[in-house]
């Protein structure tokens, strides 16, 4: 049902929390599939942050 095209102006408030909602969604899998990926590559070694390992 949030993946339907909502009108806007039917209800603003509904449509922020949709918005907001699927764009924390999309962040905090990508934080869980970094943090799996640094770990697995670097054994669990914490000599680089993710940041400075994507730059």
């Amino acid at each position: 049902m949030a993946d339907l095209p909502i009108p806007p102006g039917t209800n603003p408030h509904f449509n922020a929390l949709t918005t907001y909602g699927r764009r924390n969604v999309v962040i905090g899998m990508a934080v869980v599939y970094v943090g799996a990926f640094v770990l697995l590559t670097r054994g669990g070694k914490k000599e680089e942050t993710p940041v400075a390992a994507a730059q």
